[in-house]
C-alpha cells in the first residue's frame, strides 16, 4: 500500500495529473464499466479520492473526493465510490434501455458531460479577455463542433463525435415509451419538484420545456398550447395531469 501524499494538493494539481501519475500514486485501481478508477489518498482536505480515466484520457468531472463525504472510514468511502460510479458511468449497450426518468437523466448526463472527455477537445464555454477569445476562435476554425459535447474536436476524431451523436440518439429512442403512463408521470413529477412548481408563476412552461420546444408558445398558462408544442400523446397528457395532482398531494403532506 502506498503512503498518503506528502504535498498539499489543490484541485488544479489533482486535475492536472496524468494517468501514469495517478497509477503511481494509487493505493488500488479497479475497472468500472470500461473506466479505470484509481483510489488515491491525497491527505489534506481532499483525502481518499477516486480518479477516473478512460481511453487514456482523464474523466475528471467523474472524480469524487473525501472532502464531500466527511465522517466515512476508508472502507466506507471505497464502497460508496464504487456504488456511485456504477450509477453514473455507463457502457454503450446500457444506452439501449431506460428503466425510469432518473435513469434516463443519468445516462444523458454521462454522454454530455463525461463521454466527450475521452478525446482532446476545446470547450465552447469560455470566460476571459477578448484577445484570448479571438485566439480560441481562430484555433477552432478548422475543428469539428459537437453539439452533444458542446466542444470542438480535431477532424481525426470525426468518428468519435459521430459516435457521441449515436449514443444520444439511441438513448432518446429508448425513452420513447409514450404508452407508459407511470414513466411519464414520474418524469413530469420530478421536473415539477425541480422547478418549484407550486410557487413558480410559469411552472407549466418550465416543466413542459424539459420535454419539448415551447419557445413559440404565447400563453405560458395555456396547457393545451404547451402540450401541443411538445407533441404530447393522450397518455402523456393524462400523465401530466396525474403528476400535477400527485405534486399537490405531496406538497400538502410536506407543508
Amino acid at each position: 500500500m502506498k503512503n498518503t501524499a506528502t504535498k498539499e494538493y489543490t484541485i488544479r494539481d489533482i486535475e492536472a495529473l496524468t494517468e501514469t501519475q495517478a497509477a503511481a500514486m494509487a493505493i488500488e485501481s479497479v475497472t468500472v464499466k470500461g473506466h479505470q478508477v484509481y483510489f488515491v489518498d491525497f491527505g489534506g482536505c481532499f483525502g481518499y479520492s477516486a480518479l477516473v480515466f478512460a481511453d487514456g484520457h482523464y474523466i475528471k468531472y467523474a472524480n469524487d473526493y473525501e472532502l464531500h463525504h466527511q465522517g466515512k472510514s476508508r472502507d466506507e468511502l471505497r464502497e460508496f465510490y464504487l456504488d456511485s460510479l456504477n450509477k453514473k458511468l455507463f457502457t454503450a449497450g446500457e444506452m439501449e434501455t431506460v428503466t425510469n426518468y432518473q435513469d434516463k437523466q443519468a445516462k444523458e448526463y454521462y454522454i454530455r458531460n463525461y463521454y466527450g472527455l475521452r478525446r482532446d477537445h476545446i470547450s465552447m464555454f469560455f470566460c476571459g479577455p477578448d484577445k484570448e477569445r479571438e485566439k480560441l476562435r481562430k484555433k477552432t476554425e478548422n475543428m469539428i463542433f459537437s453539439s452533444v459535447f458542446m466542444a470542438f474536436y480535431d477532424k481525426k476524431d470525426a468518428d468519435f463525435v459521430k459516435h457521441g451523436e449515436n449514443l444520444l440518439s439511441t438513448l432518446e429512442k429508448a425513452e420513447l415509451q409514450k404508452d407508459n403512463a407511470e414513466y411519464w408521470k414520474g418524469a413530469f413529477l420530478r421536473e415539477m419538484f425541480n422547478h418549484e412548481y407550486g410557487i413558480n408563476w410559469q411552472a407549466d412552461f418550465d416543466v413542459c420545456s424539459c420535454f419539448g420546444d415551447c419557445s413559440g408558445v404565447r400563453d405560458y398558462t395555456d396547457l393545451e398550447e404547451l402540450f401541443s408544442a411538445c407533441e404530447f400523446s393522450d397518455v402523456q397528457r393524462a400523465a401530466y395531469m396525474a403528476a400535477r395532482r400527485e405534486y399537490s398531494k405531496q406538497s400538502a403532506e410536506l407543508y
